[in-house]
Parts: structure tokens; C-alpha cells; sequence
């Protein structure tokens, strides 16, 4: 399989820096055909030219269009949205390689644990169909970095246009093809979601948490 990881990077060098390394150690654990596109809507990060990072530099308000572009850009068999202020597991593309399921949804590490979390990730020990998961699903703790889908999943006249946080969990449930849970937790999640990247008044580095 070819994957395509789309990263929007803005303002957070040492976060961008540590979320690209992670993808490279997690190629070396495990090659794949991989390309990486990130969108650089920045005025302060020295790229970082690995082997399989292409660049693009639109800017927008509206967060939407930016995902959008990078997934029509995407040559991949499959998809994977990558926060840059996370951090990819080792195992990760190990772990997706071993399944044949057109959407894969998995675990992070959250950067602070909630007691409704636990309730939560054991939604992937549940071996039901999407729409069966999706109707006893609470998308309260939903991240985008969870699903991992074939392009083809998602026609792109289905890509949401507006500036919505809940855009991610929409682009979810729009979803179609086979479907598996993976109980694994694949990548860490390393701010919380009051530093979301919709923000720009809060995209500083000091929200580097390590």
C-alpha cells in the first residue's frame, strides 16, 4: 500500500520537528511506499527537507481548505492527517500494514486523562460495522489522527468547506467501505484542545509540552 501523511504546520517549529521525526522513525521501523505532504502556513519554521516530505505554502483562515487541498494532492492508496503537535507510535505503519480494512480507527495517548476517557478507548475492542460503532459513539474526545482511510473513502464533494472544529469527526462519518478497530494506541497526543491549531493567537512555542 502507498500512504499519504498530510500535516498543516503553523508557528510550532520544535512541535513540527518532533511530530516529522516520529514519521521517519516510524518508516525506519517499519518501510513503506510513503510520501508526506505538509502545508506550511508559517513565518518562523525552517523546513526540514526529508527524503519524502513535499511542501506547499497556502494560507487561510479557513482550516478546511487547507486539509482539502492536501488531500486532493495526496497520491496514496491511503490517507492519514497527522496534528503536528503529535507524535507517531514506532509500530504505526506496522500496525495498518497487518490490516486489509478500508478505514482503521485506533487509540492515542492523550496529553491528560479524563475518567469518561477509559469508556472511551474501549469503543476499539468492539468488532461491529461503522455505522453500528458510530450510533453508540460519544465524539466528545474524537481526533482526527484516529482514522486512518482509503482515499477513495471520501468523495471529495463530501470534503467539508466550512471553519468547523467538528469538521474532522463529519469527514468520520462520511466515511464509506469496510471498517475495523484496531485496540492500539498509535500516536500521543501532546496539547490539549484548548491549543488547537484553529487558533492563531495560541500557535506559540512555549505551548511545547514534552
Amino acid at each position: 500500500m502507498k500512504i499519504s501523511v498530510l500535516i498543516l504546520t503553523h508557528n510550532r517549529p520544535q512541535l513540527f520537528k518532533r511530530c516529522l521525526d516520529s514519521v521517519t522513525h516510524a518508516y525506519r521501523y517499519w518501510k513503506t511506499d510513503l510520501e508526506v505532504l505538509v502545508n506550511n502556513d508559517s513565518d518562523d519554521i525552517t523546513e526540514l527537507y526529508h527524503d519524502t516530505v513535499t511542501y506547499s505554502y497556502n494560507k487561510s483562515d479557513n482550516l478546511s481548505d487547507l486539509y482539502r487541498d492536501l488531500f486532493e494532492r495526496a497520491t496514496g492508496d491511503y490517507v492519514y492527517f497527522l496534528e503536528d503537535d503529535d507524535v507517531m507510535s514506532i509500530d504505526f505503519f506496522y500496525e495498518v500494514s497487518k490490516r486489509q480494512a478500508d478505514i482503521m480507527y485506533f487509540n492515542y495517548i492523550p496529553h491528560k486523562w479524563e475518567q469518561s476517557m477509559i469508556g472511551f478507548f474501549e469503543y476499539t475492542n468492539k468488532k461491529c460495522t461503522k455505522d453500528e460503532f458510530l450510533d453508540r459513539y460519544d465524539d466528545h474526545h474524537f481526533q482526527f489522527s484516529q482514522i486512518f482511510f482509503k482515499k477513495k473513502c471520501l468523495d471529495i464533494n463530501q470534503f467539508p468547506t466550512d471553519n468547523n472544529l467538528h469538521n474532522d469527526f463529519k469527514i468520520f462519518q462520511r466515511l464509506k467501505g469496510s471498517f475495523v478497530t484496531i485496540p492500539k494506541f498509535l500516536y500521543r497526543q501532546t496539547t490539549d484542545g484548548g491549543d488547537n491549531i484553529s487558533f492563531k493567537s495560541l500557535n506559540k512555542d512555549e505551548r511545547w509540552i514534552t
